[in-house]
């Protein structure tokens, strides 16, 4: 009984169990290891692979952030509609009943940040998840030439242009 005892006062006192993490690829090396040519051709990869898989993608400044969405004002686009903003989930759902259900896998955006986006509608409403390209970043920085070179003006493929 006392060993039942002190088995339930260990359980209650141990920490929770870390949040889910998502299922990502992680940057698995070629055999050989990373060269210089390998991670460009690799990143190129993943960025067409984002390009091709996302609704928008775009450049843009957090003006707006709740813990539900972050609405972004939009100063580029490469893929998805030309409008002055949008706006992305944080990956957080406001159930209603004063509770919120979080996705270990959404990204969330910081007030004022500026963004590369790549993002996907579900249910109507743009996500963005930790396992893509997305990132903090300031302008002119060497994506958006990948990014000018991947996609030609209307959001195609710069490989359909051929």
């Amino acid at each position: 009984m006392r060993f039942a005892l002190v088995l339930v006062g260990l359980l209650l006192a141990a920490p929770p169990p870390p949040p889910a993490r998502c299922a990502c690829l992680e940057n698995i090396p070629p055999p050989g290891g990373w060269t210089p040519d390998t991670w460009q051709r690799a990143y190129r990869a993943e960025v067409e692979r984002a390009v091709r898989d996302s609704t928008v993608v775009f450049y843009g400044r957090v003006l707006e952030h709740s813990v539900t969405t972050s609405t972004f004002r939009v100063d580029r686009v490469w893929k998805g509609p030309h409008v002055p903003t949008l706006q992305v989930s944080n990956g957080t759902v406001d159930l209603g009943d004063g509770r919120f259900v979080t996705s270990g896998c959404s990204r969330s955006f910081r007030p004022l940040g500026r963004y590369i986006v790549f993002a996907s509608a579900d249910d109507g409403l743009l996500s963005s998840s930790t396992c893509g390209p997305t990132h903090e970043t300031v302008a002119d920085r060497p994506i958006f030439k990948l990014l000018d070179r991947i996609v030609q003006p209307g959001g195609l493929p710069a490989r359909a242009r051929r």
